[in-house]
């Protein structure tokens, strides 16, 4: 969100000079990094309202941060000294911008005004004869008229937001929430059904397999739906208050077929028709394994199955080439090796010269999700090495 307030607010620290950290009173009196302001300013000094507008007399000071302690690096910042009676921090970008736009006198003093002003959470000195104040003057007068609400927006038309982006209004629509379900009772995160569960059981080492159901959909009511011009979208329940004109005629620069494309695949959009295994072709498998890197497969005699990629991971088939033996091998350890009632680090190791014997040994399968519209919405079927999340797919084998 670029913004000039109104209103600035300053708490202080005392340094070698009076250091002040600056942020805003946004357009509807709230007041912004609030508790961020409460933790760095000295309690001895009080806070400050300020009025902000443009200004003459701001200077530069020395250079801060650009340190390294191990892990405690900070960036390099450039101190100004505001007319107002204390210094504050701008990035080094703010700093070259402004030597683009304005010159400064001996003693390092600016020539012309400026003020300040906040793009999103940072920050930005600006120069009265730049081109960014006046992107910023315009921008913040949006916000100020802007009259947007659900009763006049309309559908195919495009509206700018509060960053400057564009979005086109898709409409209002049924919207669908992806979580998991433990105990009959729906969560939208996985962390908050275990923690429920280890509170209902009291064990906290591992969760049993099949307690907790993934790849659970429930209807969220209506929800109002918008595209950017590369096919993300934003919905929200309640209509959005980051909405700051209307753009007449931007819609014709939007690929509608390509956000119509995306929209045929999104689970937040599209029921769950039906979900499940299937096998995967002799072809897709030989596919995969040409990149001669190490992979896990899930396997329809070897894996336990579940809708739980978490817990189907477990008992996947490790594959891979050996050079030396000149043969694939299938393994998988032994999730108990290490206890004395376990002493073979491998529940299964097994070699094969071809790939057509390790494909009928392993019967190789994959996960897939099908949307009401006959879209395939995501399939998980195998990990690299490299990768500890579920690989998805736009097609089927």
């Amino acid at each position: 969100m670029k913004i000039i307030p109104d209103e600035l607010i300053a708490v202080f620290q005392q340094r070698d000079t009076l250091l002040g950290y600056i942020s805003y009173i946004d357009l509807k009196g709230k007041e912004h990094k609030l508790y961020s302001m409460e933790g760095w300013g000295s309690k001895d000094i009080p806070r400050k309202t300020l009025k902000n507008e443009l200004l003459e007399g701001y200077s530069f000071g020395e250079k801060a941060g650009d340190t390294n302690y191990g892990w405690d690096k900070r960036k390099a910042w450039i101190r100004i000294n505001d007319p107002r009676g204390f210094a504050f921090e701008i990035s080094l970008d703010n700093f070259l911008m402004i030597l683009d736009y304005c010159g400064s006198e001996p003693g390092k003093k600016l020539k012309g005004r400026f003020i300040i002003t906040f793009d999103d959470s940072n920050l930005l000195l600006l120069p009265e004869s730049s081109a960014e104040y006046e992107q910023f003057l315009k921008h913040t007068e949006d916000m100020k008229q802007s009259s947007i609400t659900s009763k006049n927006i309309q559908v195919g038309q495009v509206y700018k937001n509060k960053s400057g982006s564009q979005l086109l209004y898709l409409g209002k629509h049924p919207t669908y929430v992806i979580g998991c379900e433990y105990n009959g009772k729906f969560y939208r995160k996985y962390d908050q059904a275990v923690k429920q569960y280890r509170i209902d059981t009291g064990n906290h080492s591992s969760v049993k397999r099949g307690a907790i159901k993934e790849n659970v959909q429930r209807l969220d009511g209506n929800h109002y739906w918008f595209s950017s011009k590369e096919g993300y979208f934003n919905h929200s329940k309640a209509f959005p208050k980051y909405l700051v004109s209307h753009v007449p005629g931007a819609e014709n620069s939007f690929d509608l077929e390509l956000i119509k494309d995306k929209l045929s695949k999104e689970g937040a959009f599209h029921s769950f028709k039906e979900q499940g295994w299937r096998p995967m072709s002799l072809e897709h498998f030989k596919e995969i394994l040409e990149n001669n890197e190490r992979y896990s497969f899930f396997s329809r005699t070897l894996s336990e199955k579940s809708t739980s990629y978490r817990e189907c991971r477990a008992k996947a088939i490790y594959v891979y080439f050996d050079s030396k033996l000149n043969q694939y091998v299938a393994s998988r350890e032994n999730e108990y090796y290490g206890y004395q009632y376990a002493s073979q680090k491998y529940d299964i190791y097994r070699a094969f010269s071809s790939i057509e014997e390790l494909y009928d040994y392993i019967q190789p399968e994959y996960y897939v999700i099908i949307l009401d519209n006959d879209q395939m919405y995501s399939r998980w079927f195998y990990t690299s090495s490299s990768y500890c999340g579920p690989r998805t797919e736009e097609r089927f084998s």
